[in-house]
């Protein structure tokens, strides 16, 4: 379980205040109860598993991954990458 920074947390004070790992914890946590239709997309660390998503997951319909800094705090605007499948880009 996350230990939120105080019990009447809000979206902005987790925004604010911790880092994208904390965050998605806390999503997880609220989400998962609930099922399908509502789900995180999976993620990892792991360099070689997001390459093999990369190259399997267009087959899917997938157009590409996304990466972002896991101790970084939430910024405005776009501070992460989508990287799109060369397949899928037109």
């Amino acid at each position: 379980m996350i230990s939120l920074p105080s019990p009447k947390a809000t979206a902005a004070s987790l925004r604010e205040s911790c880092p994208y790992t904390e965050r998605r914890a806390a999503l997880l946590e609220v989400l998962e109860p609930l099922g399908p239709p509502l789900q995180v997309v999976p993620a990892t660390e792991d360099v070689d598993v997001a390459g093999i998503w990369y190259e399997v997951l267009p087959e899917q319909g997938v157009e590409g991954i996304v990466a972002k800094r896991a101790g970084a705090p939430y910024r405005p605007g776009r501070s992460w990458q989508k990287i799109r499948n060369a397949m899928n880009c037109s």
